[in-house]
């Protein structure tokens, strides 16, 4: 799907989905199976069965922490056990502003290794760092909110699943992974807005909620959307927050 390709092509895409959302409804518990996929569904060994998923991710983390990046990024074998305690304080508290001073304090990570730590953790696909709109992108500077790379992570790592988290990794993952097409650009595909929750290509206004979040927050500004849960099809500017499930 062409989202945003053009600026004037968000509302003819939208007008279009509405009446495939309606038709995917009439087929499926399409809700039901949203929330199936927001714990237990991102990564193909789903397949396998719900009952061994979350042992078999916690298995694919540690792997990426104890052998891929100790070899891609040259990172000593004695600090994975401090990046296995922020990767857990991370998870028990996002979507995370964090305060670089205390995390450097609570895990026994300087802070110019820890900067270092959640770019990597980035490239490995387990966290999304977000920083402010105009802000810029300079390596090794203090991410304005820290997010799990998807909200299965979060129900392997940190067990209790808050819905208002889980939303908001779930539409930075697809649409970040829909529009980032090379790794220098994937902060700027969607960032942190005063207005709204995120602000998307540097053009469109999202805010983040459930069926009863209302248009109040975004009132005066142009291409500015809800992706609402919890409803089958949209209206108005609210979006169905399953379909960005359909840029990944």
């Amino acid at each position: 799907m062409a989202l945003c390709k053009r600026r004037r092509s968000f509302s003819f895409f939208w007008k279009r989905v509405k009446a495939l959302a309606a038709d995917i409804c009439r087929d499926l518990k399409i809700l039901r199976l949203f929330k199936q996929y927001l714990r237990s569904g991102y990564y193909p060994f789903f397949l396998e069965g719900e009952d061994y998923y979350r042992l078999r991710l916690r298995e694919v983390i540690n792997h990426i922490l104890e052998v891929d990046l100790p070899y891609i990024s040259g990172i000593e074998i004695r600090q994975i056990a401090k990046i296995k305690r922020l990767l857990y304080m991370l998870a028990v508290t996002l979507p995370f502003a964090p305060n670089i001073v205390k995390l450097s304090e609570a895990t026994g990570i300087s802070r110019p290794k820890l900067y270092e730590y959640l770019e990597h953790l980035q490239d490995a696909k387990l966290l999304n760092l977000l920083r402010q709109r105009g802000r810029g992108y300079a390596i090794l500077t203090k991410p304005d909110k820290i997010c799990l790379e998807n909200g299965n992570l979060m129900h392997a790592i940190a067990e209790d699943m808050n819905a208002g988290t889980l939303r908001e990794l779930f539409f930075v993952n697809q649409l970040r992974n829909a529009f980032s097409t090379h790794p220098a650009l994937i902060d700027a595909t969607v960032e942190l807005t005063d207005r709204g929750d995120f602000w998307v290509k540097s053009a469109y206004t999202f805010e983040i909620g459930g069926k009863t979040k209302t248009c109040d927050q975004l009132e005066g500004i142009k291409e500015s959307y809800i992706a609402a849960d919890d409803i089958e099809t949209g209206f108005g500017n609210k979006i169905p927050l399953w379909l960005f499930g359909f840029l990944y």
